[in-house]
């Protein structure tokens, strides 16, 4: 079965919480604080590979999560890290953010790229120890793993796409040509998913994909035409595939050419070779006259898979065209994976300012309102670990100057530099 989209959900693993702990051996009276801190969350990456051809292998399953980070511990023992997770797909495939249709990544070739970072572990209480406070019953939440649905869409990487309507001989000619074994048959749709070969033409290799036949509205999405048509995409060169024993050969060339351009403007303008196949059949006249007439606009080889007349000729100029084809850039927009979701990580320290206030926000406050009742004991913990994590620096940044207002919670201050 050829699996060409899925929807899947990603999670990085999230950070283990600070241990809040103290020393206590015989003997050693008021030990002091010895949590440890809590592991990082495991990253997640998706890695692209030749192996595979297929996005069936997300049929099963559409939930991936790194591991969690552990808990730090007493006797200042950290928490182990959580393992990363690596998601295999194959090349081709492109990447879009569910919500916004955007693409993220585009893997066209064998390359590992880092999706997600795993959560901070969050700090035991012996970090907070300081000449004010020598027993610190604080220790920060590990960072929550980010959560994000994305879609995979396979597009196969083809130099040249074999297109025609239902029974035009693409199966016939990628069989004769290549290692590529297509079901051949009188009957329309004999080929029901895409099929890529190998031509080896002297020293020159290339790619080949006989893509299911398309009919009249497939750019609607008839006979499944957008899941065919998004496969021609990313080609050099499409190979237009014409029966010659047809007698109406020119309402099937057009009809193609029509849903090429429907679909999208540039893959109607995109290079084509025309190629006229089962020439060991009965020829009608209207056929040849209309090869005549396409000649003028196209180059048109004509061809039989079956007695391989002409087919070393089409290979010849097909290799010539490559050489001079560019390749092109398949996705114009990719942003950095890291920077398109990178606002939905939530950093240590937020400066917002609003109305000339500055309103200091982020993990730490976050942590602590969600672990501690709000007291003026745990308030100036909060602002004693703030500062330590650098506030006055953020405010600075932020552009806060002596005398502005600074609030971190329901407590206003003024900023002293």
């Amino acid at each position: 079965m050829f699996i060409d989209e899925a929807i899947v959900n990603l999670r990085s693993g999230s950070g283990g919480d600070g241990a809040v702990s103290f020393r206590r051996e015989k003997f050693v009276a008021q030990g002091g604080p010895d949590g440890g801190d809590g592991g990082d969350g495991g990253d997640l990456y998706i890695q692209s590979t030749n192996n595979l051809n297929t996005l069936m292998h997300f049929n099963n399953q559409k939930i991936f999560s790194a591991e969690d980070g552990e808990g730090g511990k007493g006797k200042r023992m950290n928490g182990k890290s959580g393992e990363d997770l690596i998601i295999k797909v194959p090349v081709g495939t492109i990447v879009k953010d569910l919500d916004s249709g955007k693409v993220v990544a585009d893997f066209d070739s064998e390359k590992k790229v880092l999706f997600l970072k795993g959560g901070k572990g969050g700090k035991g209480n012996l970090k907070f120890k300081s000449s004010k406070r020598q027993a610190p019953y604080i220790a920060l939440k590990g960072e929550k793993g980010l959560e994000i649905k994305i879609k995979l869409e396979l597009k196969l990487l083809a130099d040249i796409a074999l297109v025609g309507l239902p029974n035009a001989g693409k199966s016939s000619f990628i069989n004769s040509v290549s290692a590529a074994k297509s079901k051949v048959g009188d009957y329309p749709f004999t080929t029901l998913e895409p099929k890529l070969g190998v031509i080896k033409f002297k020293d020159y290799h290339f790619v080949i994909a006989d893509v299911p036949g398309l009919i009249e509205g497939a750019a609607e999405g008839k006979g499944l035409g957008h899941k065919f048509l998004k496969h021609i995409e990313r080609s050099r060169l499409i190979f237009h595939m014409l029966d010659l024993s047809e007698s109406n050969i020119e309402d099937d060339f057009y009809i193609i050419n029509k849903e090429l351009s429907r679909y999208k403007e540039e893959l109607g303008n995109k290079k084509q070779i025309v190629v006229g196949t089962k020439t060991d059949l009965d020829i009608p006249e209207s056929s040849k006259e209309f090869v005549k007439h396409l000649k003028k606009t196209y180059p048109v080889f004509t061809i039989s898979s079956y007695t391989k007349e002409g087919i070393e000729n089409l290979i010849k100029f097909a290799v010539q065209e490559l050489n001079n084809l560019d390749k092109e850039e398949e996705i114009t927009e990719i942003v950095s994976v890291y920077e398109f979701f990178r606002h939905k990580y939530e950093e240590d320290i937020v400066i917002k300012k609003e109305n000339n206030t500055f309103i200091v926000e982020g993990r730490i406050v976050n942590s602590i309102v969600n672990k501690y009742v709000a007291t003026k004991d745990t308030f100036d913990m909060l602002l004693d670990i703030l500062t330590r994590e650098g506030l006055d620096s953020k405010l600075k940044k932020a552009g806060a100057k002596e005398g502005d207002t600074v609030k971190i919670l329901d407590n206003e201050m003024e900023f002293v530099e």
